[in-house]
């Protein structure tokens, strides 16, 4: 990574488990966001980080039939039948607007 700067391990705190690298530009609006809201850069990304976890718990628990497909591998030919059959669900969901406007 180019441009990257360090955050993280610090002799002086215990509670530091290791060193993320973050890109400069993402560091410098993570470093203005939580001075404009008075919190500390740790505590905005542990928040931001348990809020992902969350969601993504939260979505997995609402789409059980989404563990079935998570480690399906999708090409070319997938991805072409995918879209075809999106298209025909849009076709059907305008007709249906279209009657009940």
């Amino acid at each position: 990574m180019t441009d990257t700067h360090e955050y993280g391990r610090d002799q002086r705190h215990e509670d530091h488990d290791g060193i993320a690298r973050f890109p400069a530009a993402l560091l410098r609006e993570a470093k203005t966001w939580a001075a404009g809201r008075g919190v500390s850069l740790r505590q905005l990304f542990v928040e931001a980080l348990a809020q992902k976890l969350r969601a993504e718990k939260t979505a997995s628990a609402a789409k059980p039939w989404l563990k079935a497909f998570r480690d399906l591998e999708v090409d070319d030919e997938l991805r072409r039948e995918l879209r075809r059959l999106n298209q025909r669900v849009e076709a059907a969901c305008e007709r249906v607007e279209g009657v009940n406007p």
